[in-house]
């Protein structure tokens, strides 16, 4: 008998040891799940957004190199001034209000001005410097915060149509389209390409020329009568006569 339970003991010592229990090791059953990392969350288009709410506000607008675009062009700006146009101020009302939406709130905004190609480069880079700086005026009069702003004019750089016929004439349609203003969203490279020297198109016939603003009229004729009266005046002092008073009456 006392063999027998010895025998009993023996065997369940044995079983014990053969079956690891669940503090000493896992499960074998269990499956084991390799380790991920962390849960990325989608990533929202911000630029598709802003052009579907631009869209949505009137406005077209396209993803170009250097951002999202907006262009203030066709009526914006009439020849040789800076001063918008009804229309445009009501484009620049829509885009306002389009990038015053919190979820583009903090995007930074840059303003180009174009001119055509009438005028000198220095003059035209002049008038764009004062276009870009009316719109940045009506955006920030919309309430668009002015921090987020940088203006500047590039004269007669990227036409957008050409400024002279295939022939050489004058393209008034074309220089009406290059007297513009574009308001981007600047890309990451955005300065990169911006800072790139850029020459206005040319003709089919050569580069467009560049003509001198025409003189204003009123100065040329008061020009010729000043000379008019400058030589009439050293024409009596050369020449001195004896005037005859008027005889009474």
């Amino acid at each position: 008998m006392k063999i027998l339970r010895s025998f009993t003991i023996v065997i369940l010592l044995v079983a014990g040891c053969s079956y690891p229990t669940t503090e000493q090791g896992t499960d074998q059953n269990q499956v084991q799940v390799p380790d991920q990392g962390p849960i990325e969350t989608p990533q929202v288009d911000t630029n598709a957004e802003l052009i579907d709410v631009l869209k949505r506000h009137g406005v077209s607008s396209k993803r170009i190199d250097r951002g999202v675009l907006v262009t203030i062009s066709d009526v914006a700006f009439e020849f040789d001034s800076s001063n918008l146009s009804v229309v445009a101020r009501t484009k620049l009302y829509n885009v306002s209000t389009a990038l015053n939406d919190p979820r583009f709130a903090d995007l930074p905004i840059a303003i180009e001005g174009y001119t055509d190609s009438r005028g000198s480069n220095k003059y035209n880079l002049e008038l764009s410097n004062k276009r870009a700086k009316a719109v940045e005026r009506e955006l920030v009069f919309s309430n668009v915060a002015e921090q987020r702003i940088t203006a500047r004019g590039f004269g007669g750089a990227r036409p957008l149509a050409p400024n002279n016929n295939s022939d050489g004439t004058d393209n008034p349609q074309g220089r009406a389209k290059n007297r513009r203003v574009e308001i981007v969203i600047p890309s990451p490279n955005y300065e990169s390409l911006i800072s790139e020297p850029v020459t206005p198109e040319p003709s089919a016939t050569g580069p467009a020329p560049r003509s001198t603003p025409q003189a204003d009229p009123v100065a040329k004729t008061w020009d010729q009568i000043s000379q008019t009266v400058k030589d009439k005046f050293k024409e009596i002092l050369e020449n001195p006569r004896t005037q005859t008073p008027n005889p009474t009456r």
